[in-house]
């Protein structure tokens, strides 16, 4: 948490690269304890965390898609955006 924020008030990007599918139970949020709530995913978390403070995202992802809710746009090879970037 301490590391999103500060990319949050720094101006900073996250990249992330989870190696699997995100657990239905996390969902992009400002609030820590929704996106840390035990759903079994760190990289997931931090990213929802991230993307709930409006940090831009850039995430690898190979063949997994990521849940609507995050608002990410494929850019090809595997990497999504979060926008606006």
């Amino acid at each position: 948490m301490r590391f999103v924020r500060a990319l949050a008030s720094s101006g900073g990007v996250l990249f992330s690269f989870p190696s699997g599918a995100c657990p239905a139970v996390v969902a992009p949020s400002p609030v820590s304890s929704v996106c840390f709530c035990g759903g079994g995913s760190g990289s997931w978390a931090s990213l929802a965390f991230a993307l709930g403070c409006g940090v831009p995202c850039c995430v690898w992802l190979g063949g997994v898609v990521p849940p609507a809710s995050f608002g990410l746009v494929a850019v090809g090879g595997g990497w999504w955006v979060s926008l606006p970037f």
